[in-house]
């Protein structure tokens, strides 16, 4: 996605619900709060904002960062000896922590903030084609997720989809998403 693409007019209450996952370990806790509060910036009417603290054993550089949370309307979990790395901390969010109104997920690193407008900009397009690896799939309408054309059977496991700086997942669980 650049500046110059294309983005489907969709009125605030066609958008879909999207779960931010913010993993960190070992991060400093000033500039995780960094990324959080440009996170809470966005001009995006429905989304969470989900932090993932895998397996830092440093209770000074997380408590913070869950104090913080904790004040600002952001979910934070600490996972402690947890197996899997960032992706088996990844898979805690979505299994225990994402809402479940979640259509599309995006992986922000801790270090990383969006523009205020990215959401806004990127989630719409998401109603239009979703891409696995590199064989496009496209639903039937931005307008209508009740149905996708070109797949020859329901999703069974979430879409990571690459756009350059984050990963977003379209979430296959979520009856208003097909």
């Amino acid at each position: 996605m650049t500046a110059g693409t294309p983005t489907p007019a969709l009125s605030d209450d066609q958008l879909p619900f999207v779960s931010l996952q913010v993993p960190a370990h070992n991060e400093p806790p000033d500039m995780v709060i960094e990324t959080l509060t440009s996170l809470l910036r966005l001009d995006y009417p429905s989304y969470e904002i989900v932090v993932i603290d895998d397996n830092t054993d440093d209770e000074t550089l997380w408590r913070p960062v869950a104090d913080w949370c904790s004040t600002h309307g952001v979910t934070f979990f600490h996972l402690a000896d947890w197996p899997g790395y960032k992706s088996g901390a990844l898979n805690v969010a979505l299994r225990e922590y994402t809402d479940s109104r979640a259509e599309l997920i995006g992986v922000v690193d801790s270090d990383y903030q969006l523009d205020p407008d990215f959401l806004r900009r990127c989630a719409p397009l998401f109603g239009c084609t979703v891409w696995k690896t590199s064989m496009p799939r496209t639903l039937k309408s931005p307008y209508d997720r009740t149905s996708c054309s070109g797949l020859k059977s329901p999703l069974t496991s979430p879409i990571n989809i690459r756009t350059g700086l984050e990963a977003l997942t379209v979430n296959p669980s979520t009856p208003s998403a097909w």
